[in-house]
């Protein structure tokens, strides 16, 4: 007779982390050289891995999300019925990013006003709020998220054109962050990039 998966009860883990499982079964004819199979409803962002009875679970980058994980048993004749149980990998607010920007042409100051576009990008899809913060706010002032137009992921940056030499550090926080940098290596959940431009 097949032999029977013992029940699994449902599992998560942290995105980014792994998980190990021991399996166990139970065959009535008193077979003891069990071997097992699993798949994944999701076998793309759900690795399995056995190791005789261990089952090691972990997913790729930056992915969470629900799953169904099944276990089958064999004793070397015949296949066990499925034992199937849900897998939660939860999500970890990701730091959004955003490429390198080059130094604007000189302005007049008593002329044009500097225009720069960025596309900052977050890998959970949180809504981003960005502003610009200056180093020298007597010079001209900071940006902030409501003076910063968003056109679908598309932020334009004005700067007055009534400017002398200043460094602006450009910062944007995911919306489900709460952490608040001025670089990279400040915020578990901020980054930042910097940019130069000079009056004449």
């Amino acid at each position: 007779r097949q032999p029977v998966v013992t029940a699994i009860p449902d599992q998560s883990f942290i995105e980014g982390e792994n998980l190990s499982i021991e399996l166990s079964s139970f065959d009535v004819d008193g077979d003891t050289n069990i071997s097992y199979s699993v798949s994944s409803s999701d076998s793309e962002n759900i690795l399995l891995t056995l190791n005789n009875s261990e089952l090691l679970i972990s997913a790729v980058e930056n992915y969470f999300g629900l799953s169904t994980i099944s276990v089958v048993a064999n004793d070397g004749q015949i296949d066990s019925e499925a034992v199937s149980f849900n897998l939660n990998v939860v999500n970890v607010n990701d730091a959004p990013s955003l490429s390198a920007i080059s130094d604007p042409d000189s302005a007049n100051e008593d002329e044009d006003n500097i225009t720069i576009q960025i596309q900052p990008f977050d890998i959970d899809g949180d809504i981003l709020s960005v502003e610009a913060v200056s180093s020298n706010t007597n010079l001209i002032t900071s940006l902030s998220n409501d003076d910063i137009i968003n056109n679908n992921g598309t932020y334009t940056l004005n700067f007055d054109g009534n400017m002398s030499n200043a460094d602006y550090c450009v910062t944007f926080t995911g919306g489900g962050g709460g952490h608040n940098g001025f670089a990279t290596a400040f915020g578990a959940g901020d980054s930042s990039t910097s940019f130069f431009f000079t009056g004449s």
